[in-house]
């Protein structure tokens, strides 16, 4: 058993009403025995085992509250966790069109419409166009507009951790052998762990310069 709850998400002192898909509900109300967590990406997705439902009031989302700083800290993070689910929901998941077009509740549709997205291309200018062209964000005046930006960056953020993960699955084995680092770091550790003695013993052996003749007889 559980209860959605809408959030009203508070951003530069003002709510954006119109770009943050308002009502997007939220579960906030629930009985632990019933209710429990997939993950997916940053955040997770509930499993309810019984009824649900919606209540009417709302409450506020303080995205930025603690600043800027904080905010980019934390989607830098939520990035990489999102560009994992990113690839993989592109080698084995699926969009589910029935929810997708005729879901019960905008809960359904919106976790249907998030795995179509990861399937658009040039996804940063889509979600820009979509969120302040098509949900109004350009009505929300300079804070809906930084709010659009910050989301379209982030979307732009996972597509490049994306690219890094595929390009780090692509190196040939012998690029990434964890033999290869241990020869290659056993070495440099002899060298640092050893004591002046032992690496006097480790320079290669050099013959000593032979006097010239002058100072030959000179030293006769």
């Amino acid at each position: 058993m559980g209860y959605y709850v809408a959030e009203q998400v508070m951003f530069m002192n003002q709510w954006i009403k119109h770009s943050t898909q308002y009502p997007r509900y939220q579960l906030r109300l629930l009985d632990k025995s019933s209710v429990w967590f997939d993950d997916y990406g940053h955040t997770e997705r509930e499993v309810i085992q019984g009824s649900h439902g919606f209540l009417k009031e709302t409450y506020p989302h303080y995205t930025c509250g603690k600043g800027f700083s904080r905010w980019l800290e934390k989607h830098n993070r939520y990035s990489t966790d999102e560009a994992h689910e990113t690839v993989k929901q592109l080698s084995g998941g699926n969009i589910s069109w029935k929810s997708l077009l005729a879901g019960k509740s905008e809960v359904e549709r919106r976790h249907a419409l998030k795995d179509l997205s990861l399937r658009i291309p040039c996804r940063p200018l889509v979600r820009f166009v979509y969120m302040y062209f098509f949900l109004g964000g350009m009505l929300d005046g300079r804070a809906g507009f930084t709010w659009c930006v910050l989301q379209s960056f982030y979307e732009y953020m996972i597509l490049l951790k994306v690219w890094e993960m595929r390009q780090h699955q692509s190196l040939p084995p012998q690029a990434m052998s964890p033999q290869t680092w241990s020869a290659q770091g056993s070495s440099a550790q002899t060298l640092t762990e050893a004591t002046p003695a032992d690496r006097t013993k480790i320079q290669p052996h050099t013959s000593a310069p032979q006097p010239s003749g002058s100072a030959q007889s000179e030293a006769a």
